[in-house]
């Protein structure tokens, strides 16, 4: 679980992408934003579920693993006045 926080200059507005959630059986990823008053937080939670992934998972265990990626590589573009 990691936290960040921002606080954006005077007058810049913030673009956020949308919150995502995705849990499978290998794992689970979270990433929520946050704008209040000026200040930016990108909580995001990611979890692996199997110690062990067997051989015949592997295309469903990398599947997880892209989206994983994707997810937490959202961008946050901030538009400075």
């Amino acid at each position: 679980h990691e936290v960040f926080d921002y606080e954006l200059p005077p007058g810049a507005q913030a673009r956020l992408s949308a919150d995502t959630s995705l849990q499978t059986p290998y794992g689970r990823v979270e990433v929520s934003y946050r704008l209040n008053a000026g200040k930016l937080r990108v909580e995001t939670y990611t979890e692996l579920a199997p110690l062990t992934v067997q051989q015949a998972d592997y295309p469903a265990f990398r599947a997880f693993c892209q989206a994983a990626d994707q997810a937490l590589q959202r961008e946050v573009r901030i538009v400075l006045p």
